[in-house]
C-alpha cells in the first residue's frame, strides 16, 4: 500500500470522539428518530457462488500477515476462519547461481518461513507477493543507480533497479517457485506480481534511463516486462516438473490512480496486453480503500465509485479473460496509514461500519476473494523513544510488543461476527438504507449481523457526516412461522462495536493504555417472550451489531 495523495488533513479527529467509554450499553441518545423497521425472511433462496453465506465468510476470511503477528494472534485469525494469508515482502532469498544456470537457496527464508507455518497453523493458502526483490548479484549497482536516477531529480527510494539479466532473473524464480510449492508443499500457493505498480510501487524493474513517474506508459512497460518474465519464468518451471501448475495474477494496482491520471488506464491495458499475448492471468487483482471513493456513488468524490470502476473492468475483463475471478487483494478503511486524523479512522468503529458495508458490497458485486490488508500495526518510537503503536494502519490487532498482547481493533469483530454467522443465509430487508445486514438461520437459533453505516470518508481529510443514531426493531415474525408448527423467539444476546463499545481506541484516547474492553462486549441479553416475534435496539451511527437469537416451538392449546 501506498499513498496516492500527499495528506491534507486539518484538525482534530479527537474534537469529533466521545470519550466516555461505558462497558455494557449504549445510553439512548437525544433524537434517535423514527423507528427504523427491519424484516427478517425467507423469499428467497441463497445458494449461488456469491450470494451464499459460505461466500460472505469467505471474503471476510483473508489478511495479510505483517508487524509482530505471534500465536495470538494466529489463535485469533483461526477463530475468525482466517484461510488466505497474504505474503508481502518474502521473496528476498539468498544463494547462488551454479553453473549450470539454476540458482540454488542459501538463506534469507527466515520471514518466508514464519508466513508459511502460519498458513500452515491454519491450514490458510499463501498468497505471495512475488517479483518485487532479485538476488544482489542482479541489482543494478549503485553507480549506475546515481548516473541514471539522480540526473532525472527522481529519488530511489523503495525501488528495486534490476540489471536486466533476464536468464538468470527467471532461474531465481523457478527456484523460489521449487522451494514454496515442492519443499514447504505449498502446491495451492499463488502469486501476486509486484505491489501497486501503477503508483510507483515495488516491483524488480529495469533499469533505464528515461523518467518513470506514476501511471506514465514508461512505468507500465516495465512492470508488463516483469510480469512477463515471471510467466515465463513459470513455463520454464512447469516443464521441469510435469503436472504442477503455477497459480499467478495481477496487476496488484492502487487501481484508482489511473481512472484519472497518468498515460492510460493500466488495468484496461495490462488486460488488453495479456490476452494479445496470450500471456497466462488467472486472477485479477487490485486495491481498494474506502478513502478513495463512495461505494456506490452516494456521495461526489475525484474518483469513481466502487461499483462504477468495477463495473468498467468487468466489462473489460469480459472482453479479454471471461470467467478469471476479481480479488480485492489489499482493502481497509482508508489508505492513509500515518497517525494522524486521517489515519485514524482505521481504528475507530467508522473502519468496523464501513468493514461490513463493503463485505456485503463485494458479494453482491462477485468479488471472489478479499484480502484485508494487514493483522497488527506498526510498532513507532515515539518521542521518547519508547515503542508506540501505529494506529493508522487497517488492521485488526494493535502491536502486541507495544501493549502486550494483540487488543483487537474495531475492524477485527466484523471477521469474528462473520465467522459466527451460521446455517443458511436468510433474507434482511430495511426501510432505511444506511440500517443492512446479514442474516442466517441454523435450526432453532438465529443470527444476524446488523450495521447502520452512511457516513462519509473523504480522501485527504478526517471523516464527516457521519450519518444519524437509528433505533431498529427487527420483525423475524414472517421467517419462523414454519409448516407444522410455528415458532417463537425465546431469547436474545445482543453484542455491538460503536464508538463507546468494543472500542481499543476510544479506550485508548481515555486511558493511554488498551484492556480487555476492547474486545466485544455485550450489550443485553434478554427473554422475548410476549414480544410477538420483534426485537427493538438502538444501532448509533456507525455501529455494527451481532444477535443471536434462540427459537423454541410456539405452544398451542
Amino acid at each position: 500500500m501506498k499513498k496516492m495523495a500527499r495528506s491534507l488533513c486539518l484538525g482534530a479527529l479527537l474534537t469529533m470522539m466521545n470519550l466516555s467509554f461505558i462497558a455494557h450499553s449504549e445510553v439512548a441518545p437525544q433524537g434517535a428518530g423514527k423507528t427504523v423497521q427491519v424484516t427478517i425472511l425467507k423469499d428467497r433462496e441463497y445458494n449461488g457462488k456469491y450470494d451464499s453465506l459460505s461466500h460472505f465468510k469467505k471474503l471476510a476470511g483473508a489478511v495479510g500477515w505483517e508487524f509482530d503477528p505471534n500465536a495470538e494472534t494466529t489463535a485469533e485469525l483461526k477463530r475468525f476462519g482466517v484461510k488466505t494469508i497474504r505474503c508481502i515482502n518474502v521473496d528476498g532469498v539468498t544463494g547462488i547461481f551454479e553453473p549450470d544456470g539454476t540458482f540454488r537457496i542459501t538463506g534469507g527464508t527466515e520471514r518466508l518461513d514464519q508466513n508459511l507455518n502460519t498458513c500452515k497453523e491454519l491450514g490458510a493458502v499463501p498468497h505471495i507477493i512475488f517479483g518485487q526483490s532479485v538476488p544482489g548479484e542482479l541489482q543494478a549497482t549503485a553507480k549506475d543507480v546515481e548516473e541514471r536516477v539522480s540526473v532525472l531529480g527522481q529519488q530511489e527510494g523503495q525501488v528495486v533497479y534490476f540489471n536486466g539479466d533476464w536468464q538468470k532473473l527467471r532461474a531465481y524464480w523457478r527456484a523460489l517457485y521449487k522451494y514454496i510449492l515442492l519443499d514447504q508443499g505449498f502446491l495451492n500457493a499463488r502469486f501476486e506480481i509486484g505491489n501497486e505498480p501503477d503508483i510507483g510501487g515495488v516491483f524488480a524493474r529495469r533499469l533505464t534511463p528515461e523518467k518513470t513517474p506514476a501511471g506514465s506508459a514508461a512505468l507500465y512497460g516495465l512492470y508488463y516486462e516483469t510480469y512477463t518474465n515471471v510467466v515465463k519464468a513459470a513455463e520454464q518451471f512447469e516443464k521441469e516438473y510435469p503436472g504442477l501448475r503455477v497459480v499467478i495474477g495481477g496487476p496488484a494496482l492502487a487501481w484508482a490512480f489511473t481512472q484519472k491520471y497518468g498515460d492510460f488506464k493500466w488495468l484496461d491495458r495490462f488486460l488488453k496486453d495479456a490476452a494479445k499475448d496470450k500471456l497466462r492471468v488467472d486472477f485479477i487483482g487490485v486495491h481498494y480503500y474506502g478513502n478513495v471513493s463512495s461505494l456506490n456513488g452516494e456521495y461526489p468524490m475525484n474518483f469513481p465509485s466502487f461499483v462504477k470502476m468495477l463495473k468498467a473492468a468487468k466489462s473489460v475483463r469480459d472482453a479479454t479473460f471471461p470467467g478469471i475471478p476479481f480479488q480485492i487483494t489489499e482493502w481497509g478503511a482508508s489508505y492513509h496509514t500515518q497517525n494522524d486524523p486521517c489515519g485514524y479512522v482505521n481504528a475507530t468503529n467508522i473502519a468496523s461500519a464501513w468493514s461490513a458495508a463493503f463485505l456485503k458490497l463485494m458479494a453482491e458485486q462477485e468479488i471472489d476473494e478479499a484480502i484485508f490488508l494487514v493483522t497488527t500495526d506498526l510498532q513507532l518510537a515515539n518521542t521518547s523513544g519508547l515503542a508506540a503503536n501505529g494506529w493508522g494502519w487497517p488492521s485488526l490487532f494493535v502491536n502486541p510488543q507495544v501493549f502486550g498482547q494483540p487488543w483487537p481493533k474495531t475492524p477485527a469483530h466484523i471477521l469474528d461476527m462473520a465467522a459466527r454467522l451460521s446455517g443458511e443465509r436468510v433474507t434482511l430487508t430495511s426501510a432505511n438504507k444506511a440500517i443492512d445486514g446479514v442474516a442466517s438461520l441454523d435450526r432453532n437459533k438465529l443470527t444476524i449481523m446488523l450495521w447502520n453505516y452512511a457516513a462519509e470518508i473523504p480522501e485527504t481529510s478526517p471523516p464527516e457526516n457521519l450519518g444519524k443514531d437509528l433505533r431498529v426493531e427487527l420483525d423475524f415474525d414472517q421467517l419462523i412461522s414454519r409448516p407444522g408448527g410455528r415458532m417463537a423467539a425465546d431469547k436474545v444476546s445482543t453484542q455491538m462495536v460503536s464508538e463507546n463499545l468494543s472500542n481499543s481506541w476510544t479506550i485508548y484516547q481515555k486511558t493511554a493504555n488498551v484492556d480487555k474492553g476492547s474486545r466485544l462486549q455485550t450489550v443485553e441479553e434478554k427473554s422475548l417472550s410476549g414480544s410477538g416475534n420483534k426485537y427493538s435496539l438502538l444501532l448509533p451511527k456507525c455501529s455494527v451489531a451481532f444477535l443471536t437469537i434462540d427459537l423454541k416451538p410456539l405452544e398451542t392449546k
